[in-house]
């Protein structure tokens, strides 16, 4: 009976209910110097990492899983 209850608690606990449209975690990035995610692939060239800020239009959401 144990090991029903904990099977019981432990489903309820990964629940969650829908975050409001726009929230935003942590600090608003800067956005003065947001470079067009289009051109993001030729700013980049031969680099492996760059830290920058994008901008654009979503295009595709996919459904949570």
């Amino acid at each position: 009976m144990l090991t029903s209850l904990m099977y019981i608690r432990t489903a309820r606990a990964q629940q969650h209910t829908p975050l409001p449209h726009g929230m935003i975690f942590g600090d608003k990035p800067d956005a003065s110097n947001a470079m067009d995610a289009a051109k993001l692939k030729s700013f980049m060239g031969l680099k492996k990492r760059i830290t920058t800020v994008l901008k654009g239009t979503i295009v595709k959401v996919t459904k949570e899983k």
